[in-house]
């Protein structure tokens, strides 16, 4: 099985590349995110890959760390989530996004993922929520995001999305001194009433940013 690679990107398609390795191409499929970001020409770019092998097929899945190949099995774990669903969810969001989605059963953000309808972002939701397997194996490359899985917490619950959405980004790592001002700022852009998931990725996007 071929887990990762490292070479130089020949040809990319609207969902694939060609990556030369020591002069072997391989065909591998990558995120809409992943082209977006593509390195320049003479830069190696360095995959995790899952290999899904059929009877009449071996498919390659590329990511770029290793967080993402993880929530790409979780996703195809669950029923009617095929292997370019799970592409595409991971194209629409980062990790850190899916955790947030997924820990406050935001469907309604998940139903924007094409191929995802009402039934199936439930279904994503129930099987994923409380799934031990949120959390990284022990060794590998964890994300604050997983690790709070990882130490059996949840996202909490408390009165306010203000107060939520702090407590889970000081979960995911952040000092509350530098996300309160972020979390308020996105708050006070929301037109109508703030919903904790999408709050909680607003600020991702801006403390990422900073």
């Amino acid at each position: 099985m071929i887990g990762f690679l490292k070479g130089f990107v020949l040809h990319q398609d609207v969902d694939h590349c060609i990556l030369d390795v020591n002069g072997v191409g391989y065909i591998v499929y990558v995120s809409s995110r992943f082209m977006v970001n593509l390195p320049k020409p003479e830069e190696k770019v360095s995959l995790f890959i899952e290999t899904v092998v059929r009877e009449d097929a071996m498919t390659l899945y590329g990511f770029q760390t290793l967080e993402e190949k993880h929530w790409f099995r979780l996703l195809t774990s669950v029923q009617g989530v095929g292997n370019r669903m799970g592409m595409a969810a991971l194209s629409f969001f980062t990790p850190q996004e899916l955790y947030a989605v997924i820990a406050s059963a935001d469907k309604a953000s998940l139903v924007k993922v094409p191929g995802i309808g009402a039934k199936l972002a439930t279904r994503i939701v129930t099987e994923l929520k409380d799934k031990p397997a949120l959390a990284l194996p022990s060794g590998t490359l964890e994300s604050p995001s997983l690790q709070i899985r990882a130490k059996g917490q949840k996202l909490p619950v408390g009165n306010s999305v203000q107060e939520d959405a702090l407590l889970a980004l000081e979960g995911l790592g952040f000092r509350r001194s530098e996300a309160l001002p972020v979390v308020v700022g996105v708050i006070a852009t929301v037109e109508g009433e703030a919903v904790l998931s999408e709050v909680i990725r607003a600020c991702l996007k801006a403390l990422s940013r900073v």
